[in-house]
């Protein structure tokens, strides 16, 4: 059996690489490996291999070690959040989106760094630089929740005072949440089916999904044909950049399809066996990019001359099908518990959210509703 070919290649001074791992050594004697996850192709994890070694000559001219546990104001930046990452793993519900926060957002910018030795404003430097895609700003709360993995970082090691302790994220102003009116719905499902993006119609079932459903756009994603049964649907998944996942609630729910859509799921449902996905990239799997989509989703607004904000309002994507859906329920007098268990919310906050959105549809203001049960004649002496 013939072994694998071993490659060893100078990559820097005291930078080696191994096969497909990346080595530093420095003195006579001193040899680390580093993580899978640095590749000796990579030109960026060369450079961060080479500033780790620079620190660990310089924790050797010291006598200091990385693996010192009783000063882990000098772990490493990368060690540290493995080992923080272990212990999170265990709390389900928050894992998946600490693990993305730390290894996408926060370790790209303090790879190779000690802990001890990053300071506040470069935490807030690394705030000002997050963009979307499209150019638009992350909002509050995301930006709060992207600076919390950080800092419970920080924590568990103790690293006092915590550099990302006191940093106040600018409050964005929210603009309430829009809603298609009917006619401009019906033109958006028509002008889908010019949009196909990998399988035909896929576009323009997104858009039927999000109105008749109320489904989230990851929802949407995580749909396969088994998940259809008669006139109701079984949503139990989700599709995020990370993957496919438990629903944001962890609950799975069914959810009844109005008539009016079920011709355009059983048209596109044929085409599919019973295990495939709804929805797919170009290479055939899960739809983990949604850029494609909410792209065309711009452009048809563009095309149909359908404002995608109106004044007063927070821009229009496709959450706003999922915004349509929820208004319409209430304006048709669905209850809060049977509206919010279809979009899988809480009562209250279906309430909360959509309450405001009746008035507009009804078209007229009644308030018979709020009268009460009348006093008994002359029960009422004006005095």
């Amino acid at each position: 059996m013939a072994t694998q070919e071993r490659i060893y290649r100078r990559l820097a001074a005291g930078v080696w690489q191994q096969g497909n791992r990346i080595y530093i050594q420095w003195g006579r004697d001193k040899k680390e490996y580093l993580d899978k996850s640095y590749s000796p192709q990579n030109a960026r994890d060369i450079k961060s291999a080479i500033n780790l070694l620079k620190q660990r000559e310089e924790e050797s001219r010291f006598g200091i070690s990385k693996n010192n546990s009783d000063d882990p104001y000098l772990y490493d930046f990368r060690y540290a959040m493995e080992e923080y990452l272990e212990i999170v793993d265990a709390e389900l519900k928050t894992a998946p989106k600490t693990r993305r926060f730390l290894e996408r957002i926060w370790l790209p910018h303090f790879k190779g760094r000690t802990l001890g030795s990053i300071g506040q404003f470069e935490i807030k430097n690394v705030i000002k630089s997050w963009k979307k895609k499209d150019g638009g700003k992350y909002s509050t709360s995301e930006k709060k929740n992207r600076l919390i993995a950080c800092t419970q970082l920080f924590k568990n090691f103790d690293i006092d005072p915590n550099p990302c302790s006191g940093i106040k994220v600018p409050r964005l102003q929210t603009l309430p949440i829009d809603r298609y009116l009917p006619n401009e719905r019906t033109t958006i499902i028509s002008a889908a089916s010019r949009y196909d993006y990998v399988r035909a119609g896929d576009f323009q079932l997104a858009q039927v999904l999000g109105f008749a459903c109320g489904f989230r756009p990851g929802e949407i994603f995580g749909l396969r044909k088994l998940s259809f049964e008669g006139q109701l649907i079984h949503t139990d998944k989700q599709v995020t950049e990370d993957g496919v996942q438990d629903l944001k609630t962890g609950k799975d729910r069914w959810v009844y399809i109005p008539s009016w859509a079920r011709p355009y799921i059983d048209k596109y449902l044929k085409r599919l066996e019973d295990d495939e996905w709804l929805f797919v990239n170009h290479n055939g799997g899960v739809l983990k990019d949604r850029t494609p989509i909410y792209s065309r989703h711009k452009a048809l607004h563009v095309e149909m001359n359908i404002p995608l904000k109106r004044e007063g309002y927070a821009e229009r994507d496709m959450y706003t099908n999922r915004h349509t859906r929820a208004s319409e329920l209430l304006s048709n007098g669905v209850s809060s518990g049977d509206g919010s268990s279809q979009l899988g919310h809480s009562p209250e906050m279906f309430q909360r959210i959509y309450a405001r959105f009746i008035k507009e549809y009804s078209g007229k203001e009644n308030y018979s509703h709020l009268e009460g049960a009348p006093l008994e004649k002359n029960a009422l002496r004006l005095v």
